[in-house]
C-alpha cells in the first residue's frame, strides 16, 4: 500500500488508509517520492521528541532535499539551539495575558464576519509586514510585532544581536499564514462535525463555558487540520523492521496517530467529553505550536458567535467543498442553511 499525502483520495478521506497503515504497516516507504512515514501514536510522539534523530532542518516539505534552506520556513525549519533562542522571542507575543487581552477584538471580528457572511481570509504581503515593522520600532504597541521588533538573540559565540527584518517578516508570515489557515479549518470542522452530531452539540451548548473547550480538543483529535509533519533522519534508524537511512525524509503522520486505537478507545467516534492523556495535533516538544492558545481562543469565540445566532445550525452538506493541500486538511467553505 502506498501513502501519498498529495493524492486527492488521501486528502478527501485519509482514514481508511490510516487504518491499514496503523494495523499492518506502521512504518511505510513511498518509493515514488522517496520518503518514509510513521503512523502510530507512540512512534510519532517519540520521533517528535527526538529532534536529534528526526530533524526539522529541511522544513516541512517532503520534496525538499536541501535545495531550499530550511530556515526559509522560519522556525519550523530549525532545530535547537537556534530554534529555541528564536522561539523564545516569538513566545513573548503569546503570553496568557496577551492572549486573554485579545478576546474582545477576536469576538468583534467574528461577529462582523458572521454578520456579513464574508468568510474570506485576508493575506498580508511581505512589504506590508516590513512597513509595519518599521512603524512598531518607532511606535511600539502591545502586539506581536512590537514584542519581537527590538528583541535580541544570543548566538552560539555569545554575541547578542537584534533580529533582522527578514527574520521578523518570516515569523509574521509564518504565523499569519499557517496560523490563519489551520485555525480556519478547525473552526470549519467544529461547525460541520457538531452539526453531524446534534446530540453532542446539544450536550456542549447546555454548558458551553465548561464543555466547549473539550469539544475543541476532540475535534482537533478527530480530524487534525495539520495531517503530517516533515522531518529528515540524521542517522540510520529502524522502525517496525524497516531501515530508515540517514538523510531520508520522514513524514510524522499526526492525522493517523490521532486515530490510533492503542492511544484512543474507539478512535473513529467523535466523543466531545473525551479527555485524552496526551495529544499531538498541536505538535509536541520543541515544535509545539506557539499559537495554540490563540487558536483555541479564536475557535471558541467563533463557535460561541455561531451558536448565539443559530443554536441548531445546519450545514448544507451538498455545498461543502474541501481544500486540497498536503499539509492542511479541512473545508474550503461551510455553507449554513437558513
Amino acid at each position: 500500500m502506498l501513502y501519498d499525502p498529495y493524492a486527492r483520495a488521501i486528502q478527501e478521506d485519509p482514514f481508511p488508509s490510516y487504518h491499514e497503515f496503523l494495523e499492518h504497516e506502521p512504518c511505510a516507504y513511498n518509493p515514488t517520492m522517496d520518503f518514509y512515514a510513521l503512523f502510530r501514536f507512540e512512534d510519532v510522539w517519540e520521533a517528535t521528541l527526538d529532534w536529534k534523530t528526526y530533524s526539522s532542518s529541511l522544513g516541512p516539505a517532503l520534496e525538499n532535499r536541501g535545495q531550499i534552506p530550511g530556515e526559509l520556513f522560519s522556525i519550523i525549519g530549525m532545530d535547537p539551539p537556534r530554534h529555541t533562542r528564536l522561539r523564545n522571542i516569538v513566545s513573548r507575543g503569546f503570553t496568557p495575558k496577551r492572549i486573554a487581552a485579545l478576546e474582545a477584538e477576536v469576538r468583534s471580528l467574528a461577529a462582523g464576519q458572521i454578520s456579513t457572511e464574508n468568510l474570506g481570509l485576508l493575506g498580508e504581503s511581505r512589504a506590508y509586514v516590513l512597513e509595519l515593522l518599521a512603524d512598531r520600532r518607532k511606535h511600539p504597541r502591545e502586539d506581536l510585532i512590537s514584542a519581537i521588533a527590538d528583541a535580541e538573540v544570543e548566538e552560539p559565540d555569545g554575541e547578542a544581536r537584534r533580529l533582522s527584518d527578514d527574520e521578523v517578516a518570516g515569523f509574521a508570515t509564518l504565523l499569519a499564514g499557517a496560523g490563519a489557515e489551520t485555525t480556519a479549518k478547525l473552526i470549519g470542522n467544529l461547525v460541520v462535525y457538531l452539526s453531524r452530531h446534534p446530540n453532542q452539540r446539544r450536550f456542549v451548548l447546555e454548558d458551553a463555558a465548561a464543555r466547549l473547550p473539550d469539544a475543541i480538543e476532540e475535534v482537533l483529535r478527530y480530524d487534525a487540520p495539520s495531517q503530517f509533519q516533515g522531518r529528515v533522519a540524521t542517522r540510520d534508524v529502524r522502525a517496525h523492521g524497516v531501515a530508515i537511512p540517514e538523510g531520508a525524509r520522514v513524514a510524522l503522520v499526526t492525522g493517523a496517530a490521532c486515530r490510533d486505537p492503542r492511544e484512543f478507545p474507539e478512535p473513529d467516534r467523535l466523543d466531545v467529553p473525551r479527555k485524552p492523556a496526551r495529544s499531538l495535533y498541536f505538535g509536541y516538544g520543541q515544535h509545539v505550536c506557539v499559537g495554540k492558545s490563540l487558536a483555541r481562543l479564536e475557535a471558541r469565540v467563533a463557535l460561541e458567535e455561531v451558536a448565539r445566532r443559530w443554536p441548531e445550525w445546519r450545514v448544507d452538506e451538498a455545498g461543502l467543498t474541501r481544500t486540497y493541500q498536503a499539509h492542511v486538511r479541512g473545508f474550503q467553505n461551510v455553507p449554513l442553511l437558513a
